[in-house]
């Protein structure tokens, strides 16, 4: 349906295609997001915590960086989240940077939050804590190291966007690669029906009337054959 009419399917299926898949996994995330306001009860209800890193995961394999650290620091795991944020932008990581050092500040974690003062070069909060804790030292020599050039304004741009027609085009590539091992994985294991949905996933509509000849699907294979009008030699086998 989705070769043939350029629409997505909102369906759950086990194999999805290809430009409905980015979709699917975003409502998936954002389903287990749900388990902030949702109850739990019984032995077998999974942990509002355990549902909410199962979606950090989905978001981290979407590219989603800024909604994958967000759920990190929801839980707590404030240094993972930090150590993945400059892949959603310097800016971002920046600004949750600072925040972690307000939340150490808080906990009176004053000497944990320094480094963190230090690598964003917010150089005024970093003299204004030390000397609020009595080490006017180490205040006189942040600030001339201030003077000397060392906590010069971050980059903080996000860059480029976008990819170049060559990218684009190993992109593709590599998603036509890995639909064809994904598709010998459930072929091998006696799952051709799988494994030609695998293919049709990035339109590969005669490869995956091969994969159900070659599974003995041959009704199926006749039937996907006619759908695409496909006359070549594994139809004619068909």
């Amino acid at each position: 349906h989705t070769i043939l009419s350029g629409k997505m399917m909102s369906v759950r299926n086990r194999v999805v295609h290809a430009e409905d898949v980015l979709r699917t996994m975003q409502a998936r995330a954002q389903e287990l997001e749900g388990a902030r306001v949702a109850k739990f009860s019984g032995v077998g209800a999974a942990r509002k915590e355990d549902q909410l890193e199962e979606a950090a995961k989905l978001y981290l394999r979407l590219g989603m960086i800024q909604q994958h650290c967000e759920i990190l620091v929801e839980l707590g795991l404030w240094e993972r989240a930090l150590s993945v944020a400059p892949g959603a932008s310097l800016g971002y990581w920046s600004s949750l940077s600072l925040r972690y050092a307000d939340h150490l500040e808080e906990l009176k974690k004053y000497e944990e939050a320094v480094p963190y003062l230090a690598a964003t070069h917010s150089v005024d909060r970093l003299v204004d804590s030390v000397v609020s804790h009595g080490k006017l030292e180490d205040a006189f020599v942040v600030s001339k190291a201030a003077c000397a050039g060392r906590f010069g304004r971050l980059q903080l741009e996000d860059g480029r966007k976008g990819v170049s027609p060559e990218e684009e085009e190993e992109a593709m590539a590599r998603l036509h690669n890995i639909s064809r091992l994904l598709a010998q994985r459930h072929i091998a294991l006696g799952r051709p029906i799988i494994g030609a949905a695998c293919r049709l996933a990035v339109n590969d509509a005669e490869m995956a009337v091969r994969a159900l000849y070659l599974g003995n699907e041959l009704s199926l294979a006749s039937q996907l054959a006619c759908t695409f009008g496909q006359q070549n030699d594994t139809s004619d086998a068909v």
